[in-house]
């Protein structure tokens, strides 16, 4: 009767030892892959709640528009649609709006509840010709977004080191939060290339 040979100790702990190795070198890659996925999916959830907020400017134009210059604490409350006169780079007339993650959701907007994670907030500029600006300023505690629609959609933007490293913040306002409120000034950030950045 022939016996039946096993692996040796020595061969088990080399085969332990390529494992572990081959583990190492993946690692840093399927790290990459799962961040880059959960900033995608973040991105792409709150794209969607920009289409809700268009939808909200839309309803919010056929009331009475107010014109102002500049806004109040309580004016920004409102969510309301004004004629504004903005300074900056894109100085001009626009119809303007600014909506709060939680106005989305209390004014039924956006049905998923968004949770105390989301904050934020989003603002257009309608000029009387030529294409809308939408600025996004929101999280969800792990990553935010901060920067135009038209270029957080571009998927040239998708950072592909390190985001809290290579994150252009110079220019940016402050890091959104779950408390962030619509600010009270026209103003239109001035145009800079943004993605999704986890929060230091």
């Amino acid at each position: 009767m022939k016996k039946s040979k096993g692996f040796t100790l020595v061969e088990l702990l080399a085969v332990i030892v390529i494992l572990a190795v081959l583990v190492l070198v993946a690692m840093p890659a399927v790290t990459s892959i799962m961040q880059r996925s959960q900033q995608n999916s973040f991105k792409n959830e709150m794209l969607n709640v920009v289409k809700e907020f268009n939808t909200a400017f839309t309803e919010k134009s056929g009331k009475k528009i107010e014109k102002k210059t500049s806004l109040t604490t309580e004016d920004a409350a409102k969510t309301a649609v004004y004629n504004v006169t903005t300074s900056g780079a894109d100085a001009g007339s626009y119809k303007y709006l600014c909506m709060t993650l939680s106005d989305l959701v209390e004014e039924q907007y956006v049905k998923k509840d968004l949770g105390e994670s989301y904050g934020g907030y989003i603002q257009m500029w309608v000029p009387n010709t030529g294409e809308p600006i939408v600025y996004i300023n929101v999280t969800n505690s792990a990553y935010y977004l901060q920067g135009r629609e038209s270029q957080i959609s571009n998927a040239d933007h998708i950072p592909s080191q390190d985001p809290i490293k290579t994150a252009p913040w110079t220019g940016f306002e402050v890091e959104p939060n779950k408390d962030t409120v619509c600010p009270t000034n026209f103003n239109i950030p001035a145009e800079t290339a943004v993605n999704a950045y986890a929060v230091k």
